[in-house]
């Protein structure tokens, strides 16, 4: 499994977890704002509330923040730090990845 590979699966698995988002007990919201009412599982409840813990959002927002860092000062110096367009983006992948660090199927050489 490749890098890009991983991640689109995490993100279809996270994307899986959201469709509906649950908000009550007999409504659920999809993420376009649309709500509608069904009952909401105990199980998908669990799974949304397990994905999204507050650790994993904090993982989440840390790498993005460390994305934006890395564009900043790519933008600012020119993109001096890197030798090709290929690794300043394989750096920005491995940023994505860092969340999803305790999946078993992440690799320790994606760690940046």
């Amino acid at each position: 499994m490749t890098l890009t590979e991983f991640l689109l699966a995490r993100f279809m698995d996270d994307e899986e977890r959201c469709v509906f988002a649950p908000v009550g007990k007999y409504r659920m919201e999809r993420l376009d704002g649309r709500e509608e009412k069904r009952e909401a599982d105990a199980q998908r409840m669990m799974d949304y509330v397990h994905r999204f813990q507050p650790d994993w959002v904090v993982d989440d927002i840390h790498a993005k923040r460390r994305i934006v860092d890395l564009a900043r000062e790519a933008r600012e110096t020119d993109g001096a730090g890197y030798a090709t367009a290929d690794a300043y983006m394989r750096d920005v992948l491995r940023l994505l990845a860092l969340p999803y660090a305790e999946h078993p199927d992440y690799r320790d050489e994606w760690k940046p």
